[in-house]
């Protein structure tokens, strides 16, 4: 049997991989940002590329993964996070083999083990979680500050036509047509 032209094998770190599918254009991993990743590996093949303690699997910090699952056509995301994370904690009590001794931090901390499901079409914008807020308050005051800049333009415009009132009537006395009512001749 004849493989597919776009399966091929490569050699990462002494470790062969199997290219298993290519992501479309526009799709920049999990997070978007300046420096997308060239290529994704199974989370269980982590180790064998970093060397020694420096793989993601092995570090104290929890708060380093992130996922992108599809939903299926026509289901919405309202209401998958509390089942998902009901789904966590039940198996960081139950089967996550943490030692005996570190089940009481665990315990502690369990309450904070929190998944959000967003939508992650376009993959999820980190920019966004960081300076979102930031960004809003900005909109805000441009928007305030053209709403300033509207009002003087209507003042001016206001202005204006109060100056020339007498113009105008002028022009009415004498039984100008409309047309000639506004012209500045």
């Amino acid at each position: 049997m004849m493989r597919p032209w776009w399966v091929a094998t490569f050699v990462i770190e002494g470790h062969p991989f199997t290219v298993i599918g290519v992501a479309p254009p526009g799709f920049f991993g999990e997070t978007v940002r300046s420096d997308p990743p060239d290529i994704w590996i199974p989370l269980q093949q982590e180790p064998m590329i970093a060397a020694g303690s420096g793989s993601l699997l092995r570090q104290s910090v929890s708060a380093w993964l992130r996922m992108i699952g599809r939903v299926h056509v026509g289901a919405t995301i309202a209401g998958m996070g509390p089942r998902l994370t009901g789904v966590l904690r039940q198996w960081m009590v139950n089967d996550s083999g943490y030692p005996s001794n570190w089940m009481a931090d665990v315990q502690r901390l369990l309450p904070k083990q929190v998944i959000n499901v967003v939508p992650a079409g376009a993959g999820v914008a980190e920019m966004k979680e960081e300076y979102g807020r930031s960004l809003q308050i900005l909109l805000s005051v441009c928007g305030l500050v053209l709403l300033i800049a509207c009002a003087n333009v209507a003042n001016l415009l206001l202005a204006r036509g109060v100056a020339r009132r007498g113009q105008i009537a002028v022009r009415m006395a004498v039984g100008a047509p409309g047309a000639r009512l506004s012209s500045r001749r």
